[in-house]
Order: structure tokens, then C-alpha cells, then sequence
């Protein structure tokens, strides 16, 4: 019998993937909110992580060997603006990884590089955190509570996500696709950079990180890119010449939640546990081939 491994988030862009990333060693079960029922997952249920109560008693019934906890509010400008986001960006964090602790299993959190300025980069899992936004501010006391409550935890911190995923998950390459096929405008931060990876790539790192407790790993990509660039290597795939690609700067556009420059991760300590993304090159082709088949076969 396969080991049992708890997914919160499952119906996210990385839940997804990290699903089926561990469907050959881990008897996956997933927790959703109310986007569950859309999909066809087995063991795939709506459980509200805010209630102690409540994620107590499902995590006495189900008895899971190891928890990736996943499931956040994780719109910036969304959590700039509301206080609520709170209990599900720090305190349920922090009180699932203390009934991890109760049973003395392994628990991953996904944090991410939102908790740097973008002054320093690359950054290394021994950078100064300075975050910008509240966004980021709460994966910072998050990180620091779950290890309070539970010091054998592990924090993975995220980049920027993309790759292929089912129509019914937000997916930005397929937004950008849609737009740069059809010549629509398109409206890509030039002056913002980060070390994207496809999310799977991300899912197998956090696998691989179940087994590393009490550390801090960084799942960035090989390569720094901000979206403008990460949108003309798109075009160039899909063979669209002059695609209606339009250069703006942070300044440019009003937002409530200030977004950092450079967030760029150095990823060595992954790599040397066998963490390996793919090149943003392949990702996008695997993208473009993946939607061409969905497409061909409607």
C-alpha cells in the first residue's frame, strides 16, 4: 500500500500538477474549497482549513503519512486590500503544521519569492527577507510560525508559474496564447523579473522535499525573465510575427499591492537533492503540443 500524502490546494495551477506528479508513489488526497466538485480527482473534498475544528477531525479520520500544504489566498492585490486573507495565509498555516507536529509527520509549505524587495537578487534560502506587499509579509509570518509550532517543517519557496494545466485551472500561458494569437494587446511588465518554472517541475521539487525536514529549499527555474520576455518567446513558438505585445513598467500601472523588481532564486540546494526544471523553451513547446492535442480532440 502506497504511503498517504495530503494535498491542500489541490485544484490550484500547482495542486494540479503536484496530483499528478505523486500518483506513482503517494495514494494523493486533496483538499479544495468550493471549486471541488468541478473536478474528477479521487478523494477530493471541500474541507474549510479555517476551521481547527474541522481539518482536526479530517486529519484524525484520513490519517495522512505526509502533508504539502498548498492552499492560499494568492492574489496580492487581493490581500493587500483584505485583513480576512489572513487566516488562511498565516493561521491556518501555522495550525496545520502544528497537528503535523501532533503525529510526527512530514509537512512542506509553499511559501514564496514575494517575500523579497527585489534589491538583492538572485536570492538564496540565507537572503534577508524584506517583502513589499502584505502578500509577501504573510508568507514571512507564516514561515516563521509553522516553524515555531513544528521545527522539523519544510519551506519551499516559489517563483512565478507557468506550463500546461486543464482548461478548469487559471493558466497563464494559455491567456497569453489566446491574446497573442488573436493580436489582441497584451500587457507585459518589462522591469519585473523572476525565475519562472513550470509547475510540475515545481510539484516533483516539492516531492523530492518531503523528505528534507527542518530545511529551506528555493524552486526557481534556470532563468530570470520578466513577462514581456517570457511573452515574445511564447510568440516565437506559435510562430506569430509582430505579436500586439505591449512594454509597460511597474510604474506605469496603479496597483494596490507594490510589486518588487528582481525576485530572481538561486535554486543550488534544490538541484543538489535532484530538483532539475525545465528550460522555459521546453516548457513552452510542451505547452503549445499539449494544447494542440486538448484543442484537436474537443
Amino acid at each position: 500500500m502506497q504511503p498517504k500524502l495530503l494535498i491542500t490546494g489541490a485544484t490550484g495551477f500547482v495542486g494540479h500538477n503536484l496530483l499528478k506528479a505523486s500518483k506513482n508513489n503517494w495514494d494523493a488526497w486533496g483538499l479544495a474549497c468550493q471549486s471541488a466538485q468541478k473536478h474528477q480527482y479521487p478523494y477530493l473534498q471541500n474541507v474549510d482549513l479555517c476551521n481547527y475544528k474541522q481539518i482536526k477531525t479530517y486529519l484524525k479520520n484520513t490519517k495522512p503519512d505526509a502533508i504539502i500544504h498548498l492552499a492560499a489566498h494568492s492574489n496580492p492585490n487581493e490581500c493587500q486590500n483584505n485583513p480576512h486573507t489572513d487566516k488562511l495565509n498565516i493561521y491556518a498555516a501555522a495550525d496545520l503544521a502544528g497537528l503535523a507536529s501532533d503525529t510526527h509527520i512530514p509537512f512542506v509549505f509553499s511559501s514564496s519569492d514575494l517575500i523579497f524587495d527585489g534589491q538583492h537578487a538572485p536570492y538564496d534560502e540565507t537572503s534577508p527577507y524584506n517583502p513589499l506587499s502584505r502578500y509577501g509579509e504573510q508568507k514571512v509570518i507564516a514561515e516563521t510560525k509553522i516553524l515555531q509550532r513544528y521545527d522539523q517543517a519544510t519551506i519551499c519557496r516559489l517563483p512565478l508559474m507557468f506550463g500546461w494545466a486543464p482548461p478548469q485551472t487559471k493558466c497563464l500561458l494559455r491567456s497569453m496564447a489566446n491574446a497573442i494569437k488573436t493580436y489582441q494587446p497584451l500587457k507585459l511588465f518589462v522591469d519585473e523579473v523572476r525565475t519562472p518554472v513550470d509547475a510540475f517541475d515545481a510539484a516533483q521539487g516539492l516531492l523530492l522535499s518531503i523528505t528534507q525536514p527542518s530545511s529551506i529549499f528555493h524552486l526557481g527555474g534556470k532563468t530570470s525573465l520578466s513577462r514581456f520576455e517570457l511573452g515574445h518567446l511564447l510568440a516565437m513558438q506559435l510562430k506569430i510575427n509582430n505579436p500586439n505585445i505591449i512594454t509597460v513598467n511597474q510604474d506605469d500601472i496603479n496597483m494596490p499591492a507594490p510589486r518588487a523588481k528582481d525576485v530572481s532564486l538561486k535554486s543550488e540546494k534544490a538541484f543538489n537533492i535532484g530538483y532539475s526544471p525545465h528550460s522555459p523553451s521546453d516548457i513552452i513547446k510542451n505547452f503549445i503540443n499539449k494544447e494542440n492535442e486538448r484543442l484537436n480532440n474537443k
